[in-house]
């Protein structure tokens, strides 16, 4: 009895089944596709041309090329011309002088004038010798020495900038370009889970919002991508403008990583910031020529003793027809200035006061930035480490879900949020590699070991490379 009533329910479920209308195909709108966004090139590639560059060569092209390097480097080597112009006080100056002169003579008598005339060439040469001023001009040479040092040091200080800041950039660009390869990945993969749905609706095993929430998500993903083009080129051109290239250059960048020696011992960080960065050293060339000022204001009243020599021939209407010489020691000495010098010692002795607390920041400000970069950089390890994880397990989930989903036996709900999963982590991870790189080079200009402080008799001026 029981088997009669089976065969009875199948057939009806057969017939039901033979009555039903195949789902209707919703109306969704094609997705168009996109073209990749660039600039045209300038008319000459200029100075790195179409080759891949790294963050290194980046950097060097960028000291060569950015006018503000190249504002400091004039100031070095004026101040360096400064310490010769002092020097040169030390050693004797010599004066030549040489006139024409003419002497009229005009005698009344009589009611009558007569007059005579003598003219003829007269020549002098002198020198002086500074003997003795209570070392008050070897003071000046003192301060401009170590104005020098202070601008050679300020110097290496904006040339570390400047290579943080490109490297900091040219890092950023990767990151956005890496960023675009994920989002092309991420259209691919939607387009092929639209393709799936799409035959899945067509064989009659799936359902009509499966196509519709899978072109969304293709959308979606377009759009990132268009996005994504857009913050790669801009961020592309930024770096080139900060290297000092046409900002239309188009870049290819070149695998590039900071070294990876990370240590672990902050206190031996922060004892390298504070003996190598430029500018701890800038200040305290910069105390130095302060304290040498407070000495030169406060000698401005002493006396100065001058070795003196001069030789000249006679003057016209001279009654003698010999030459003359003389050599003497003079003595000069302001003794009341109306209080002019004790203004400038205060001057001296307010800016030395700056001086000392420009060097308190200094050394705070170094401090910070050693703490910061190396807590930036642990966590940027980390950030590594866990993105890699996370990226592993978003590729295995949206693997998983995608076969479910063909077996049937999940929604395409399921599969929309695996693409979600796997895209954040995929972008974690391009953020999190950058970030990396970015903190080595941070602590790198953070403790003074991005470029090595040049000496004062290195710096030289140079020409702009670029028109």
């Amino acid at each position: 009895m029981k088997l009669p009533i089976a065969i009875s329910v199948l057939a009806c479920a057969s017939g039901l089944a033979m009555g039903q209308t195949p789902p209707q195909k919703p109306n969704t709108t094609p997705i168009p596709s996109t073209k990749d966004l660039d600039l045209p090139g300038p008319p000459i590639p200029g100075e790195v041309g179409t080759r891949p560059i790294t963050a290194d060569e980046a950097a060097m092209v960028g000291l060569r090329l950015q006018p503000n390097v190249t504002v400091a480097m004039a100031q070095a080597a004026a101040a360096r011309a400064q310490v010769q112009a002092a020097i040169s006080a030390l050693f004797p100056t010599a004066t030549a002088t040489s006139q024409y002169e003419w002497l009229y003579s005009f005698n009344l008598h009589n009611g009558g004038a007569t007059s005579t005339s003598q003219h003829g060439l007269v020549s002098g040469l002198s020198a002086k010798q500074l003997i003795f001023d209570f070392e008050r001009t070897m003071d000046q040479v003192r301060e401009a020495r170590a104005t020098a040092k202070a601008a050679a040091y300020n110097l290496s200080a904006v040339q570390a900038n400047l290579v943080f800041q490109i490297k900091q950039q040219f890092y950023t660009v990767v990151e956005n370009q890496q960023l675009v390869t994920v989002f092309e990945s991420e259209v691919k993969s939607t387009q092929a889970q639209l393709d799936l749905t799409v035959a899945q609706l067509s064989a009659g095993l799936g359902v009509p919002s499966d196509v519709v929430n899978a072109s969304a998500n293709l959308a979606n993903a377009t759009s990132s991508l268009v996005q994504a083009r857009q913050t790669y080129i801009l961020s592309r051109v930024d770096l080139a403008a900060l290297i000092g290239l046409d900002p239309r250059t188009p870049l290819v960048l070149a695998d590039s990583s900071e070294p990876a020696g990370d240590s672990t011992d902050l206190n031996a960080l922060v004892d390298s910031g504070l003996r190598n960065r430029p500018e701890i050293l800038q200040a305290q060339e910069t105390l130095r020529a302060a304290g040498y000022s407070v000495s030169i204001a406060r000698k401005l009243l002493l006396p100065s003793v001058n070795l003196t020599a001069s030789v000249g021939t006679p003057g016209v209407g001279s009654q003698s027809s010999a030459d003359s010489g003389a050599l003497g020691i003079s003595l000069n000495w302001t003794f009341f200035d109306s209080g002019l010098s004790s203004a400038d010692v205060a001057i001296a002795k307010a800016q030395a006061l700056g001086a000392k607390a420009n060097l308190v920041t200094q050394t705070q400000s170094v401090v910070s930035d050693v703490s910061g970069a190396f807590v930036s950089l642990q966590a940027a390890k980390q950030r590594v480490e866990v993105a890699a994880s996370a990226v592993a397990n978003a590729t295995e989930g949206l693997r998983l879900a995608e076969g479910r989903f063909k077996a049937g036996v999940t929604t395409f709900v399921e599969v929309t949020q695996a693409q979600s999963t796997l895209v954040t982590a995929q972008s974690s991870q391009a953020g999190a590699q950058s970030a990396l790189q970015t903190a080595r080079a941070q602590m790198a200009r953070a403790i003074g070991a991005s470029m090595k402080p040049p000496k004062p008799d290195e710096i030289k001026p140079i020409e702009p490379s670029h028109k």
